[in-house]
C-alpha cells in the first residue's frame, strides 16, 4: 500500500437491524414492523393516540415510554394485525385498577373473559400473561381487546412464542 491507494467501498447494510421475523409484535415503545394497532377504524402508530374510545399513551419501565397505558372507554375494542401464527402470545402486563365489567381477549375467533385474572393481577406490579391455542381456540394473527366498561390496561411487551404454543394460558 502507497499513502495514496484508495480504500475499497464497504456495504454499511445490516441485514440484522432490519429482519423482522414477526415475533415482537411490540417492544421497547414500538410496534413491530408487520403488525398494526387500530382502535375500530383508528390507527394508533406504535400503539400511541386517540380514537373510538381508546387512548394509548407512553409510560416509562424500564427506559423512557417503552411501555403504553391503554385506557378503554366502555365498549372499546383495541386491534393488533400482524403476521399468522400458532404461536404462543406473551404479554408483559400491568393493572393498576380492576375491571368491573367483563374484559374480553380475542385471537383466531374465540373470545376469553379475562375479567378475573386482570382483578387479581390489581396492584401485583408487572406480570406476563401467555395466551395460547388452549385457551383462544388458535393464536391466529390478530389479538382483540375489547372491555364493555372503562379500564387500564400497562402492557410494555407483546411477542409470539413457538416454545410455549402447547402450554396452558396463564395469567
Amino acid at each position: 500500500l502507497t499513502a495514496s491507494a484508495r480504500l475499497a467501498s464497504l456495504d454499511e447494510t445490516c441485514d440484522a437491524l432490519t429482519i423482522d421475523t414477526g415475533a415482537a409484535w411490540f417492544a421497547n415503545g414500538k410496534l413491530g414492523m408487520q403488525v398494526q394497532a387500530v382502535a375500530d377504524n383508528a390507527l394508533l402508530p406504535d400503539l400511541r393516540g386517540v380514537g373510538s374510545g381508546i387512548t394509548a399513551t407512553g409510560i416509562d419501565r424500564k427506559a423512557q415510554e417503552d411501555a403504553r397505558r391503554i385506557a378503554f372507554a366502555p365498549g372499546a375494542k383495541l386491534a393488533l394485525t400482524g403476521p399468522d401464527s400458532g404461536a404462543a402470545w406473551r404479554i408483559a402486563y400491568q393493572v393498576t385498577a380492576r375491571p368491573t365489567l367483563p374484559v374480553t381477549v380475542t385471537a383466531g375467533g374465540s373470545a376469553m373473559d379475562i375479567t378475573r385474572p386482570m382483578a387479581l393481577a390489581e396492584g401485583k406490579g408487572w406480570r406476563e400473561m401467555v395466551l395460547t391455542s388452549a385457551c383462544l381456540g388458535t393464536a391466529g394473527g390478530s389479538l382483540n381487546f375489547a372491555s364493555q366498561g372503562a379500564f387500564t390496561l400497562q402492557i410494555s411487551e407483546i411477542t409470539r412464542d413457538e416454545t410455549a404454543a402447547g402450554a396452558e394460558c396463564s395469567f
